[in-house]
Protein backbone atom coordinates (compact mmCIF):
# COMPACT_ATOMS: atom_id res chain seq x y z
CA UNK A 1 0.00 0.00 0.00
CA UNK A 2 1.36 3.55 -0.58
CA UNK A 3 2.30 6.04 1.75
CA UNK A 4 -1.27 7.88 1.01
CA UNK A 5 -4.72 6.11 1.80
CA UNK A 6 -7.36 6.41 -0.47
CA UNK A 7 -10.64 6.17 1.28
CA UNK A 8 -14.78 6.32 0.24
CA UNK A 9 -16.82 7.68 2.44
CA UNK A 10 -20.16 5.62 1.86
CA UNK A 11 -23.32 7.08 3.65
CA UNK A 12 -26.64 7.49 4.23
CA UNK A 13 -28.00 10.51 4.60
CA UNK A 14 -30.94 9.34 6.37
CA UNK A 15 -29.04 7.68 8.99
CA UNK A 16 -29.00 8.68 12.65
CA UNK A 17 -32.08 10.83 12.80
CA UNK A 18 -30.23 12.65 9.72
CA UNK A 19 -26.61 13.23 11.40
CA UNK A 20 -24.82 11.05 8.55
CA UNK A 21 -24.35 14.66 6.23
CA UNK A 22 -22.96 16.57 9.47
CA UNK A 23 -20.84 13.42 10.77
CA UNK A 24 -19.28 12.98 7.24
CA UNK A 25 -18.77 17.14 7.52
CA UNK A 26 -16.59 17.08 10.50
CA UNK A 27 -15.01 13.83 9.04
CA UNK A 28 -13.55 15.72 6.12
CA UNK A 29 -12.18 18.58 8.28
CA UNK A 30 -10.54 16.54 10.07
CA UNK A 31 -8.78 14.63 7.37
CA UNK A 32 -7.75 17.65 5.13
CA UNK A 33 -4.68 18.24 6.83
CA UNK A 34 -3.79 14.54 6.80
CA UNK A 35 -1.09 14.03 4.23
CA UNK A 36 -1.44 10.70 4.60
CA UNK A 37 -5.24 10.25 4.15
CA UNK A 38 -7.47 11.31 0.69
CA UNK A 39 -11.36 11.15 1.21
CA UNK A 40 -12.95 10.30 -1.61
CA UNK A 41 -16.91 11.48 -1.14
CA UNK A 42 -19.42 8.48 -2.02
CA UNK A 43 -22.81 8.93 -1.24
CA UNK A 44 -24.63 5.22 -1.34
CA UNK A 45 -26.13 5.10 -4.68
CA UNK A 46 -22.85 5.88 -6.21
CA UNK A 47 -21.22 3.39 -3.97
CA UNK A 48 -23.28 0.94 -5.84
CA UNK A 49 -22.67 1.34 -9.24
CA UNK A 50 -19.77 -0.96 -11.05
CA UNK A 51 -16.04 -0.60 -10.47
CA UNK A 52 -17.19 2.48 -8.16
CA UNK A 53 -14.64 1.06 -5.45
CA UNK A 54 -12.26 -0.87 -7.04
CA UNK A 55 -9.55 2.40 -6.85
CA UNK A 56 -10.12 2.89 -3.84
CA UNK A 57 -7.75 1.12 -0.46
CA UNK A 58 -10.93 1.30 2.18
CA UNK A 59 -14.37 2.56 2.89
CA UNK A 60 -15.74 3.72 5.53
CA UNK A 61 -20.07 3.13 5.75
CA UNK A 62 -21.17 5.99 7.93
CA UNK A 63 -24.74 4.38 8.67
CA UNK A 64 -26.15 2.03 10.30
CA UNK A 65 -27.09 -1.78 9.95
CA UNK A 66 -29.21 -0.98 7.03
CA UNK A 67 -26.68 0.83 5.30
CA UNK A 68 -24.14 -1.85 5.86
CA UNK A 69 -26.48 -4.28 4.11
CA UNK A 70 -27.12 -2.25 1.17
CA UNK A 71 -23.66 -1.97 0.14
CA UNK A 72 -22.37 -5.77 0.72
CA UNK A 73 -22.86 -6.61 -2.85
CA UNK A 74 -20.40 -3.88 -3.96
CA UNK A 75 -18.18 -4.41 -1.02
CA UNK A 76 -17.34 -7.80 -1.55
CA UNK A 77 -17.85 -7.68 -5.15
CA UNK A 78 -15.15 -4.85 -5.50
CA UNK A 79 -11.61 -5.92 -6.77
CA UNK A 80 -12.12 -8.95 -8.40
CA UNK A 81 -14.24 -10.61 -5.67
CA UNK A 82 -11.54 -9.90 -2.81
CA UNK A 83 -13.59 -6.94 -1.35
CA UNK A 84 -12.50 -3.90 -0.35
CA UNK A 85 -11.43 -3.01 3.49
CA UNK A 86 -14.30 -1.65 5.40
CA UNK A 87 -14.72 0.50 8.49
CA UNK A 88 -18.34 1.23 9.95
CA UNK A 89 -18.92 4.45 11.84
CA UNK A 90 -22.15 3.54 13.04
CA UNK A 91 -24.97 6.01 12.99
CA UNK A 92 -28.12 4.46 12.25
CA UNK A 93 -31.39 3.29 14.22
CA UNK A 94 -29.48 0.24 14.65
CA UNK A 95 -26.19 -0.84 14.71
CA UNK A 96 -25.68 -4.39 15.92
CA UNK A 97 -22.87 -5.65 13.67
CA UNK A 98 -20.68 -2.12 14.81
CA UNK A 99 -21.55 -2.82 18.73
CA UNK A 100 -20.26 -6.51 18.11
CA UNK A 101 -17.15 -5.54 16.61
CA UNK A 102 -16.71 -2.77 19.05
CA UNK A 103 -17.20 0.18 16.38
CA UNK A 104 -18.28 4.08 18.09
CA UNK A 105 -19.19 7.10 15.60
CA UNK A 106 -16.43 8.92 16.58
CA UNK A 107 -14.64 10.90 14.49
CA UNK A 108 -10.98 10.62 16.18
CA UNK A 109 -12.09 6.76 16.66
CA UNK A 110 -12.38 6.45 13.05
CA UNK A 111 -9.16 8.14 12.14
CA UNK A 112 -7.13 6.68 14.28
CA UNK A 113 -8.56 3.30 13.40
CA UNK A 114 -7.68 4.36 9.45
CA UNK A 115 -4.24 5.10 10.42
CA UNK A 116 -3.42 1.62 12.44
CA UNK A 117 -4.81 -0.34 8.75
CA UNK A 118 -2.60 2.20 7.00
CA UNK A 119 0.82 0.87 9.09
CA UNK A 120 -0.22 -2.94 8.62
CA UNK A 121 -2.60 -3.27 11.65
CA UNK A 122 -4.91 -6.37 9.88
CA UNK A 123 -8.50 -6.61 8.64
CA UNK A 124 -10.82 -9.42 10.10
CA UNK A 125 -12.50 -11.38 7.26
CA UNK A 126 -16.13 -11.59 8.11
CA UNK A 127 -18.35 -14.32 6.97
CA UNK A 128 -21.45 -13.17 5.20
CA UNK A 129 -25.20 -15.25 4.49
CA UNK A 130 -26.79 -15.42 0.92
CA UNK A 131 -30.23 -15.81 -0.22
CA UNK A 132 -30.56 -17.24 -3.27
CA UNK A 133 -33.05 -15.70 -5.76
CA UNK A 134 -34.10 -19.05 -8.19
CA UNK A 135 -35.67 -16.22 -11.32
CA UNK A 136 -31.81 -15.54 -11.94
CA UNK A 137 -31.32 -12.60 -10.44
CA UNK A 138 -27.91 -11.99 -7.68
CA UNK A 139 -28.28 -13.44 -4.56
CA UNK A 140 -28.99 -11.35 -1.90
CA UNK A 141 -26.09 -11.27 0.78
CA UNK A 142 -26.29 -10.60 4.33
CA UNK A 143 -24.64 -9.45 7.24
CA UNK A 144 -26.13 -9.57 10.37
CA UNK A 145 -29.28 -12.36 10.35
CA UNK A 146 -32.46 -13.16 8.61
CA UNK A 147 -35.73 -13.75 10.43
CA UNK A 148 -39.09 -14.50 10.22
CA UNK A 149 -41.95 -13.70 12.49
CA UNK A 150 -43.78 -10.39 14.27
CA UNK A 151 -40.46 -9.07 14.28
CA UNK A 152 -40.62 -8.66 10.22
CA UNK A 153 -43.85 -7.86 10.07
CA UNK A 154 -43.00 -4.34 12.24
CA UNK A 155 -40.45 -3.76 10.10
CA UNK A 156 -42.68 -3.59 7.00
CA UNK A 157 -45.07 -1.67 8.80
CA UNK A 158 -42.50 0.81 9.60
CA UNK A 159 -41.22 1.14 6.11
CA UNK A 160 -44.53 1.48 4.96
CA UNK A 161 -44.87 4.44 6.62
CA UNK A 162 -41.27 5.77 6.14
CA UNK A 163 -41.06 9.21 5.29
CA UNK A 164 -37.40 9.95 5.54
CA UNK A 165 -35.42 9.46 8.55
CA UNK A 166 -36.49 6.44 11.86
CA UNK A 167 -36.16 6.31 15.02
CA UNK A 168 -37.05 4.02 17.46
CA UNK A 169 -39.80 5.67 18.64
CA UNK A 170 -42.01 4.69 15.00
CA UNK A 171 -41.33 0.96 16.14
CA UNK A 172 -43.62 1.69 19.74
CA UNK A 173 -47.10 1.19 17.80
CA UNK A 174 -46.31 -1.26 15.18
CA UNK A 175 -44.74 -3.55 17.93
CA UNK A 176 -47.59 -2.97 20.08
CA UNK A 177 -49.86 -3.90 17.89
CA UNK A 178 -48.05 -6.75 16.74
CA UNK A 179 -48.02 -8.23 20.33
CA UNK A 180 -51.51 -8.26 20.93
CA UNK A 181 -52.28 -9.85 17.01
CA UNK A 182 -49.51 -11.78 16.29
CA UNK A 183 -49.01 -14.03 13.27
CA UNK A 184 -46.97 -16.66 13.27
CA UNK A 185 -46.72 -18.71 10.41
CA UNK A 186 -45.89 -22.43 9.71
CA UNK A 187 -42.20 -23.27 8.57
CA UNK A 188 -40.34 -26.34 7.53
CA UNK A 189 -36.44 -26.12 8.11
CA UNK A 190 -33.42 -28.42 7.39
CA UNK A 191 -29.82 -27.07 8.11
CA UNK A 192 -27.65 -29.34 5.58
CA UNK A 193 -29.72 -31.41 5.12
CA UNK A 194 -31.13 -32.64 8.65
CA UNK A 195 -34.82 -31.36 9.74
CA UNK A 196 -34.71 -28.66 12.75
CA UNK A 197 -38.58 -28.13 12.41
CA UNK A 198 -41.29 -29.39 9.66
CA UNK A 199 -44.75 -27.47 8.96
CA UNK A 200 -44.49 -26.33 12.50
CA UNK A 201 -45.21 -22.58 13.53
CA UNK A 202 -42.81 -20.68 14.74
CA UNK A 203 -39.80 -18.00 14.22
CA UNK A 204 -36.68 -18.86 12.49
CA UNK A 205 -33.51 -17.06 12.94
CA UNK A 206 -30.36 -17.42 10.65
CA UNK A 207 -27.65 -15.63 12.11
CA UNK A 208 -24.22 -15.18 11.36
CA UNK A 209 -22.96 -13.07 14.71
CA UNK A 210 -24.32 -13.37 18.66
CA UNK A 211 -25.96 -10.02 18.75
CA UNK A 212 -29.75 -9.13 18.28
CA UNK A 213 -31.17 -6.14 18.87
CA UNK A 214 -32.78 -5.01 21.79
CA UNK A 215 -30.48 -7.27 23.25
CA UNK A 216 -32.37 -10.82 22.76
CA UNK A 217 -29.07 -12.45 21.76
CA UNK A 218 -30.22 -16.05 20.02
CA UNK A 219 -27.56 -17.23 18.48
CA UNK A 220 -25.13 -16.98 21.18
CA UNK A 221 -23.02 -19.13 19.63
CA UNK A 222 -22.44 -17.56 15.95
CA UNK A 223 -19.21 -16.48 15.15
CA UNK A 224 -18.96 -14.32 12.40
CA UNK A 225 -15.33 -16.49 11.12
CA UNK A 226 -16.37 -19.71 11.13
CA UNK A 227 -18.00 -20.09 8.07
CA UNK A 228 -21.06 -21.41 9.31
CA UNK A 229 -24.69 -20.24 9.67
CA UNK A 230 -26.61 -20.65 13.29
CA UNK A 231 -29.95 -21.80 12.78
CA UNK A 232 -32.26 -20.82 15.60
CA UNK A 233 -36.27 -22.06 15.14
CA UNK A 234 -38.76 -21.24 18.82
CA UNK A 235 -41.68 -23.10 18.23
CA UNK A 236 -44.36 -20.61 18.92
CA UNK A 237 -48.57 -19.39 18.06
CA UNK A 238 -49.36 -17.05 20.88
CA UNK A 239 -48.24 -13.38 22.21
CA UNK A 240 -47.69 -15.60 25.82
CA UNK A 241 -45.49 -17.78 23.79
CA UNK A 242 -43.64 -15.13 22.10
CA UNK A 243 -42.72 -13.48 25.08
CA UNK A 244 -41.90 -16.00 27.14
CA UNK A 245 -39.20 -16.67 24.25
CA UNK A 246 -38.15 -13.30 24.43
CA UNK A 247 -37.93 -13.44 28.60
CA UNK A 248 -35.65 -16.43 28.78
CA UNK A 249 -33.52 -15.03 25.62
CA UNK A 250 -32.71 -12.34 27.69
CA UNK A 251 -31.42 -14.55 29.92
CA UNK A 252 -29.92 -16.87 27.47
CA UNK A 253 -31.94 -19.85 28.78
CA UNK A 254 -33.96 -20.37 25.69
CA UNK A 255 -31.39 -22.65 24.31
CA UNK A 256 -31.80 -24.86 27.06
CA UNK A 257 -35.54 -25.28 26.39
CA UNK A 258 -36.45 -28.75 25.56
CA UNK A 259 -38.26 -27.16 22.14
CA UNK A 260 -36.03 -25.16 21.45
CA UNK A 261 -34.14 -26.22 18.28
CA UNK A 262 -30.02 -25.10 17.18
CA UNK A 263 -28.01 -26.20 14.13
CA UNK A 264 -25.10 -24.84 12.87
CA UNK A 265 -24.29 -25.73 8.75
CA UNK A 266 -23.18 -24.04 5.64
CA UNK A 267 -26.97 -24.44 4.07
CA UNK A 268 -30.30 -23.70 4.83
CA UNK A 269 -33.64 -24.76 3.42
CA UNK A 270 -36.88 -23.19 4.44
CA UNK A 271 -40.40 -23.17 3.40
CA UNK A 272 -43.18 -20.33 4.56
CA UNK A 273 -46.00 -22.79 4.25
CA UNK A 274 -48.16 -19.82 4.92
CA UNK A 275 -47.02 -17.13 1.76
CA UNK A 276 -48.68 -16.50 -0.50
CA UNK A 277 -46.35 -17.36 -3.66
CA UNK A 278 -47.96 -14.45 -5.52
CA UNK A 279 -47.19 -11.28 -3.17
CA UNK A 280 -44.69 -9.32 -3.93
CA UNK A 281 -42.73 -9.55 -0.59
CA UNK A 282 -42.58 -11.59 2.19
CA UNK A 283 -44.23 -9.45 5.05
CA UNK A 284 -42.81 -12.16 7.81
CA UNK A 285 -39.63 -11.87 6.63
CA UNK A 286 -36.78 -9.59 7.37
CA UNK A 287 -32.84 -9.57 6.24
CA UNK A 288 -30.33 -7.26 8.10
CA UNK A 289 -33.50 -5.27 9.39
CA UNK A 290 -34.49 -4.44 6.34
CA UNK A 291 -37.32 -5.72 3.85
CA UNK A 292 -36.31 -7.22 0.53
CA UNK A 293 -38.08 -8.52 -2.45
CA UNK A 294 -37.13 -12.34 -2.49
CA UNK A 295 -38.37 -15.38 -4.16
CA UNK A 296 -38.97 -19.20 -3.61
CA UNK A 297 -38.15 -21.92 -5.73
CA UNK A 298 -40.96 -23.92 -7.27
CA UNK A 299 -41.29 -25.85 -4.29
CA UNK A 300 -42.01 -22.77 -2.12
CA UNK A 301 -38.55 -23.45 -0.65
CA UNK A 302 -35.54 -20.43 0.09
CA UNK A 303 -32.11 -21.53 0.34
CA UNK A 304 -29.80 -19.61 2.02
CA UNK A 305 -25.69 -20.43 2.03
CA UNK A 306 -22.91 -19.03 3.64
CA UNK A 307 -20.19 -17.12 2.24
CA UNK A 308 -17.44 -17.51 4.17
CA UNK A 309 -14.81 -14.66 4.97
CA UNK A 310 -16.53 -12.44 2.49
CA UNK A 311 -15.72 -9.49 3.68
CA UNK A 312 -12.35 -7.69 4.91
CA UNK A 313 -13.13 -5.62 8.12
CA UNK A 314 -11.24 -2.78 9.66
CA UNK A 315 -11.17 -3.40 13.07
CA UNK A 316 -10.95 -0.45 15.80
CA UNK A 317 -8.06 1.23 16.88
CA UNK A 318 -7.47 0.50 20.51
CA UNK A 319 -8.76 3.31 23.11
CA UNK A 320 -6.53 5.50 23.75
CA UNK A 321 -5.06 5.64 27.67
CA UNK A 322 -7.16 8.29 29.76
CA UNK A 323 -5.00 10.71 31.42
CA UNK A 324 -4.68 10.24 35.30
CA UNK A 325 -6.18 12.76 37.02
CA UNK A 326 -3.99 15.08 38.92
CA UNK A 327 -4.19 15.16 42.83
CA UNK A 328 -5.73 18.14 44.05
CA UNK A 329 -3.06 20.47 46.02
CA UNK A 330 -3.71 21.71 49.07
CA UNK A 331 -4.66 24.62 50.41
CA UNK A 332 -6.84 24.58 46.75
Amino acid sequence: MGETLRVGLVHNRYSGKGRGPDFVSRLRARAEPLEWLDIVDLPLDLALTDGALDALDAVVIVGGDGTVHHALTALTTAKNGRGVPTLIAPLGTENVVAKELGLTPRVSRVLASLEAFRDGAPTTRSDLGIVHHPDGRPGTPFALMLTTGPDAAVLHRVARARVGTTSKLDYVVPTITRALRPKVGRLSVTVDGQQLAENRRGCLIVALGPRYPLRLNLARKASRTDGLLDAVFLPASTTASLLGWASMARLGLHVRHPQARYAQGKRIEFTMHDHDPKAEMMEALQIDGEIERVACDAKDTMVIETMPSALPLIMPAANEPRAKAKPAMAGG
